[in-house]
């Protein structure tokens, strides 16, 4: 029987196998005999799993570079099938864009078809839907999250965005999981900080200290404008509203900022990004 210290170490991993499902080939297979340790029941630490606890230690120091779908050019996809579980790979010009594995239950490593030929072409076709649908529901996720205006906000924002134009079953658990995993909403994730708040210096002068904001999903314009970015001088609180689209990414946004505000008052010496939570 295993000690309760391999225990938990057998058990800490059940996270980072997540995470790697869709970054790491033939994960499946590689994480088999954990599985097998941790069900409910007895746990014991065999050779296996042992073995199956370094691969995944090594998958974790050396992740492969995984390169961005374009869709104007053709997608493979490679597929295997074994006794333990199913996995695809999609490759584009000899570059891997995502993975995908699976564990097979019991009920379905039973299951045997008349036909092979027929039973290993379903389950290409199985895999190969997964794993587009997968690709695309990610790609649209980060798209909302990180593109345009987005500023990597909470959960909520992403969603709206989402909901105008898309709807999958069980998409706000995706959106979940992907920010759960997301460095760039962590490091941009406000701490709450015990004690009074500081309050910003008082300007000296106009335009040179001012704060920024967005206000969006607005009806369209002629223009097709459905954004507007506000910039508020804090010393005399004059205020620009610069009509924008909603998907402007940050050199739009950044060209804007210039002609409008830095062409009429120069460059300030402090900026102020207030956004919604």
């Amino acid at each position: 029987m295993a000690s309760t210290r391999e225990s938990n170490r057998g058990k800490e991993f059940s996270w980072p196998c997540f995470i790697l499902q869709e970054v790491c080939q033939e994960l499946s297979t590689i994480v088999a005999p954990l599985t097998e340790c941790i069900k409910q029941g007895s746990f014991e630490w065999n050779r296996s799993a042992q073995n199956a606890f370094e691969k995944i230690k090594e998958c974790l120091c050396k992740l492969p570079i995984l390169a961005l779908p374009d869709f104007n050019q053709v997608f493979d996809v490679e597929c295997d099938t074994s006794e333990v579980g199913i996995g695809a790979v999609l490759v584009q010009n000899k570059r891997h864009i995502a993975y995908f594995s699976e564990k097979l239950n019991e009920s379905k490593k039973n299951y045997r078809s008349s036909n092979n030929v027929a039973d290993a072409f379903l389950r290409r076709y199985a895999m190969l839907t997964i794993l587009g649908a997968r690709v695309l529901r990610e790609l649209l996720i980060r798209e909302a999250l990180g593109g345009g205006l987005a500023g990597h906000f909470v959960i909520n924002n992403t969603l709206v965005v989402l909901q105008e134009h898309f709807y999958w079953p069980h998409m706000e658990s995706d959106v979940t999981a992907l920010i759960a995993t997301c460095a760039t909403c962590y490091q941009a994730k406000s701490k709450f900080l015990k004690g009074f708040y500081t309050p910003l210096p008082v300007p000296s002068q106009p335009w040179k200290d001012i704060s920024t904001y967005f206000i969006m999903a607005l009806p369209h314009t002629q223009r097709r404008k459905d954004a507007i970015m506000v910039v508020v001088d804090r010393f005399s609180k004059m205020e620009h509203f610069v009509l924008c689209h909603k998907t402007d990414d940050a050199i739009h946004v950044a060209d804007l900022f210039i002609n409008e505000i830095v062409r009429l008052h120069g460059v300030p010496k402090t900026i102020v990004s207030v956004s919604s939570s």
